[in-house]
Parts: C-alpha cells; structure tokens; sequence
C-alpha cells in the first residue's frame, strides 16, 4: 500500500552504541526495539494510518536527515501515513501493489535442533 502524500512521516529507530559505563555494542538493541515499536505500529493501524518498516536504508543518510549523534546508530527505518491510492503508482509499482500477497510456508523458517530440520508442529 503506497502511502499518502498528506501529511507523511519517517521515522528511524535507534540504539546507542557505545554505553558509557561497558563502552560497548549491544546488539540485542535490536531484537529489544522490535518488542518497542508493537504497541505503536498497532496504535497507528488502529488510527487508520499505513505503517512501512524497512532495513534497506542508508543508516548514514538517516544520521545526516535526523541529525543522529555519534554513538548512536539508526537500525531500522519506517514510513507512517494515510494510505495513498494505488492508482497513483507509476505502473510497475502498481502492478506490484495489486498482485495478490502470497505466505511463505513456515515449514521453510521455523526450525529445531539443527538449520534446515523443521519443526514438527510447522510441518502440519
């Protein structure tokens, strides 16, 4: 869903990167923001508003746009906004936004013990 020129709004998340008593990463920032940002993302949609979360983004860039200070660093990027009409997308986008969304079966990422042994419960 392309999403509305009215009022858009980007957005990144973030993590320090150097704490200042260990002085060192934490990457289970990541993992941490993702519980973070649910109950917004959920409040948006409620609200009517569209939500992107993307990762294909230039961390560089979103320091330089939203002034993100050294010893931080942009780890995911997102796009909240109205939804916009699909019949505004040039046509290549467009076609893409109709198609029908397909699934991934679970039994192709959910796994146990080893990489590449399915988890019994996602093989039903």
């Amino acid at each position: 869903m392309p999403i509305g020129q009215e009022r858009p709004c980007a957005g990144n998340c973030r993590r320090e990167t150097d704490l200042r008593e260990e002085r060192r990463p934490q990457p289970q920032c990541s993992v941490r923001h993702r519980r973070g940002d649910g109950p917004a993302l959920v409040e948006a949609t409620a609200r009517g508003l569209a939500v992107h979360q993307m990762a294909g983004f230039d961390p560089e860039k979103a320091r330089q746009v939203f002034g993100i200070p050294l010893g931080w660093e942009a780890i995911a990027a997102l796009a909240i906004g109205y939804p916009g009409d699909p019949a505004s997308l040039p046509q290549h986008l467009k076609d893409r936004e109709m198609a029908p969304r397909t699934r991934k079966p679970i039994a192709e990422f959910v796994m146990t013990g080893h990489w590449g042994h399915t988890a019994p419960f996602a093989a039903k």
